[in-house]
C-alpha cells in the first residue's frame, strides 16, 4: 500500500542522507589528509578502518582496507590527517594491521616544538601518553605540542603532531614525568592515511 511505500521511500531517504553525511565527513577528512601530505611533502594512501582490536598479543591495533597491491609497506607512519596513528605491522594483498602509538607497549622519539626538547612519548591507550624528556631538566609547560621525530630519532615521519602536554610533574628522584592528551583518539579512527612515499618519508632516506 502507500504506506509502506512512503515508508520504504523515507528509509531510502534516511539512508542516503546518512551516506552523504558519511561522504562529506569523508571528504573533509581527505582534504585534511592531503593538507598534512603537501605541508609533509609526502604522498598518502587514504584507507578505511574495517577493525579496531588485538593482533599478535597488540591489543591496540586497526585493521585497514589496503594493501602491499596498493603501496602499503611494513614501518609506514599512518595519520588521520590531524596526527600520529601509529605504524604498519603488517601488510598482505589487500589489508594490513597498523600498531596504535597508544600501544602501551609502544614508544614515540618526539619533541616539544616550544623548546625543541626531544624524548620519548609512551602509550597509555585512551589516556594519552606519558612523555619523559632526555634532558631531565627540562622545563616543559602545560599547553606544549609534541610532535614526532625530528628525523632519526623517531621510526615514524617526522612532524605528526603527538599530542598537548596536560600536566608536568616532577618526580621525587628528579625526573620530570609529563602527561600528554592525544591529537588523535585510537578508539574513534575511520578513515586515515597510509604515508607511503616522500621527502621525509623512511622510503626516501633509505
Amino acid at each position: 500500500g502507500t504506506i509502506s511505500r512512503l515508508e520504504h521511500q523515507n528509509a531510502q531517504l534516511r539512508g542516503e542522507l546518512a551516506a552523504a553525511r558519511a561522504a562529506r565527513a569523508d571528504h573533509k577528512q581527505l582534504g585534511s589528509l592531503q593538507l598534512a601530505a603537501d605541508r609533509g611533502g609526502y604522498r598518502v594512501l587514504p584507507a578505511r578502518v574495517t577493525a579496531l582490536g588485538s593482533a599478535d598479543g597488540f591489543d591496540w591495533t586497526a585493521t585497514l582496507d589496503a594493501g602491499t597491491s596498493d603501496g602499503v609497506r611494513v614501518g609506514q607512519s599512518v595519520t588521520d590527517g590531524y596526527g600520529l596513528v601509529g605504524r604498519v605491522l603488517h601488510a598482505d594483498r589487500s589489508s594490513a594491521v597498523v600498531l596504535l602509538a597508544a600501544d602501551p607497549g609502544s614508544g614515540v622519539g618526539a619533541r616539544d616544538l616550544r623548546n625543541n626538547e626531544g624524548g620519548l612519548a609512551t602509550g597509555r591507550g585512551t589516556g594519552g601518553f606519558s612523555f619523559v624528556p632526555l634532558d631531565p631538566k627540562a622545563t616543559l609547560r602545560g599547553g606544549d605540542k609534541l610532535v614526532t621525530g625530528p628525523s632519526g630519532t623517531s621510526s615514524f615521519v617526522p612532524g605528526l603532531s603527538v599530542g598537548t602536554v596536560s600536566s608536568v610533574r616532577a618526580s621525587t628522584d628528579g625526573t620530570t614525568t609529563v602527561d600528554v592528551h592525544p591529537t588523535t583518539s585510537p578508539s574513534s579512527l575511520d578513515l586515515v592515511g597510509v604515508i607511503v612515499a616522500g621527502s621525509n618519508s623512511a622510503e626516501a632516506s633509505k
